[in-house]
């Protein structure tokens, strides 16, 4: 990274530190979109439609174009604009913004919290300090501080690359918060982020952790394991294989001696595991295993997309050696995690109550796939990834789901899960998925437009011996091509290769290549023709600066000698030849 990229991202990254807070919980990618161009309040529908509800709240066509409007513009920096991706989690974003205001409101009403201006200073300090913070961090990974360094050579390197002192840096951060929540169009905004971190405080304040409940955090668990991790096998053989093991293992069968059946050739090393307790709290899968008493069998766990089998051994506690004299330290710490892990807990709940009530169906489905593919059961259990996706499919072939004012919500949503689910199926059962995947992708190219992808799609199809849907695929990309930058010619170096690869290997018959060669002649001739245009404008723009040069400056007029005048200085007075 650059010394100009450092500075760029420090800067962006300062001011809107605290603006970011509430964010999107939502998983696909915070990106903005070509939004407004598909649905700026949609002509068969009225600005006063009602497209959901949130706590009682009503949100119109006219107000939720605005807040996607807003979204976009906050986060075109990150990339994918006009793709279903983009789109797609832009609306999800959007929507899900009224359900999180309305949490943090709920909670903040059932723990006394107020926004003052005071609250948002001191807020504001404290993000702006752990945004420098960040920083000294960045800086001393990369080398650019040490630890031996002199006690202000982060405040040298800082104001090097900020232009500004960490103090001056701080200050400014802080006021262009407090301009914001002075701001009416941007009071809101920053009052709801404001807020969310005072109820966080709330929740740290009110959390007790005993020394004991400490103790416990440095718990260690060592478990015997059993896994079934043959990839060359069958998912469904390995389960199976390892409910019959299981089951002797339940029954009191050896569990050494269990091991060396299901996996002979399994090192000791990879028979035993040890697990601290933060890693079985946060792991759902493992959660459970907490209950187990030294020398219980676990029933069949999927972990890391495999069947295992855990056997508890022991429980130690492996406290640190200088324990003691952190322990108050570690105990503000284990407050503060508890806090946080307890306002998460509340928080959710918060949504789950606040959920969007739709009355537009895409809408709805994009919500719930959204929000679905951020929830960690389905990003950790593939079996239950695939039932929630072929689930929101089922609803998207619905007879009665429709979308008048949003079918490129549609039509983004269904791509991307025919896509989830093909990615993830078998190489047995991808030939048999292919039309399905073709026809969604031509739905949502009719909304996002995109060479690139038909090429990459046009390639997988050649390999799979698709030939006339790659050729279909393969001409509408070049049909569509009428970007003459640097992304417009990658296009076209890929299309002619491929074109000559079809023509050697006879993929396409020779009217196929003939016409996408007419393409390829097609661009090439607007390419130059774009090439001139440019050459001409700025020949005339330069041609016009210079006559705009000699208008500003007049000509002196000759002496009655001939001799033409010297020329004076800002007193009138004639400048001197040395």
């Amino acid at each position: 990274m650059s010394i100009v990229s450092i500075r760029k991202a420090m800067e962006t990254k300062g001011c809107q530190a605290l603006l970011v807070v509430i964010g999107t919980l939502m998983v696909i990618g915070m990106v903005a979109g070509s939004w407004m161009s598909h649905n700026q309040t949609p002509g068969q529908m009225s600005e006063e439609t009602v497209l959901f509800t949130v706590a009682g709240r009503k949100v119109t066509a006219k107000e939720f174009s605005e807040r996607l409007a807003e979204y976009s513009q906050q986060q075109q920096m990150q990339g994918s604009q006009g793709t279903a991706i983009g789109e797609l989690s832009t609306a999800v974003a959007a929507a899900s913004s009224y359900a999180q205001s309305a949490a943090i409101g709920a909670l903040a009403q059932q723990k006394g919290v107020q926004v003052t201006e005071e609250g948002v200073r001191s807020v504001a300090e404290r993000v702006a300090k752990d945004q420098i913070q960040q920083y000294r961090e960045q800086l001393t990974q990369m080398g650019m501080i040490k630890a031996g360094d002199a006690p202000d050579a982060f405040d040298k390197r800082f104001t090097e690359l900020m232009k500004k002192t960490p103090a001056e840096f701080e200050k400014a951060q802080v006021d262009g918060i407090m301009q914001r929540y002075a701001d009416a169009k941007t009071k809101a905004q920053v009052t709801t982020a404001v807020q969310q971190e005072l109820v966080k405080d709330a929740y740290t304040k009110s959390a007790v952790v005993s020394e004991e409940d400490l103790k416990k955090g440095f718990e260690e668990f060592t478990l015997a394991t059993i896994r079934f991790d043959d990839l060359k096998k069958p998912l469904a053989d390995r389960e199976a294989q390892a409910k019959a093991i299981q089951a002797k293992a339940a029954g009191g069968g050896d569990f050494a001696s269990l091991q060396k059946e299901a996996a002979p050739a399994a090192k000791a090393e990879e028979r035993q595991v040890k697990l601290t307790r933060a890693i079985m709290e946060n792991t759902p899968e493992l959660k459970p295993l907490m209950d187990l008493k030294p020398g219980e069998v676990s029933g069949v766990v999927m972990s890391g997309g495999s069947p295992v089998i855990f056997k508890l051994v022991s429980v130690n506690a492996n406290l640190p050696k200088d324990f003691e004299s952190k322990k108050a330290e570690l105990l503000e710490n284990a407050r503060r995690q508890s806090g946080a892990e307890a306002f998460a807990k509340d928080y959710k709940a918060k949504l789950d109550e606040f959920k969007p009530k739709f009355a537009d169906k895409g809408l709805e489905i994009a919500y719930d796939f959204g929000s679905g593919m951020s929830d960690p059961e389905n990003t950790l259990s593939p079996e239950k990834r695939k039932a929630f996706l072929e689930g929101i499919k089922a609803r998207l072939r619905d007879p009665e789901t429709s979308s008048v004012s949003y079918p490129n919500l549609i039509a983004a949503t269904e791509f991307l899960v025919v896509e989830q689910l093909y990615q993830s199926a078998s190489e047995l059962e991808k030939p048999g998925m292919l039309d399905e995947r073709i026809e969604a992708a031509n739905r949502m190219l009719e909304f996002f437009e995109d060479s690139s992808f038909r090429l990459d799609f046009a390639d997988e199809l050649l390999k799979a011996k698709r030939n006339d849907d790659a050729f279909a695929m393969a001409l509408a990309a070049a049909q569509n091509n009428g970007d003459y930058s640097q992304t417009g010619e990658m296009v076209y170096q890929k299309l002619s290769q491929m074109t000559l690869s079809a023509a050697q290997t006879k993929a396409w018959t020779d009217d196929q290549i003939k016409q996408l060669r007419s393409e390829l002649e097609r661009w090439q001739t607007e390419h130059q023709r774009d090439l001139d245009d440019q050459k001409k404008n700025e020949e005339e723009q330069k041609k016009a600066t210079t006559d705009l040069d000699k208008d500003l400056v007049p000509e002196q007029a000759p002496k009655a000698n001939g001799e033409t005048p010297a020329p004076k200085d800002g007193a009138g007075k004639a400048k001197s030849g040395n």
